[in-house]
């Protein structure tokens, strides 16, 4: 995938919310959004722990 083709597809999900730019010079440093960081770490948490059902459950309905 071309450098620009990266680009544009980072411009549409920071449209979309899910990322924030951050322009440094002439780089653009990119960031999950707040409302997003909460969810996939609990995500993360949920399928690098231990198996526990109870756990899968609450992650499938949050």
């Amino acid at each position: 995938m071309t450098p620009s083709a990266v680009s544009q597809h980072l411009r549409v999900l920071r449209d979309a919310g899910l990322f924030t730019g951050e322009r440094h010079g002439r780089a653009v440093l990119y960031l999950t959004a707040r409302k997003l960081t909460n969810p996939l770490t609990h995500l993360a948490a949920a399928l690098f722990a231990e198996p526990n059902p109870s756990v899968s459950k609450a992650v499938l309905h949050a």
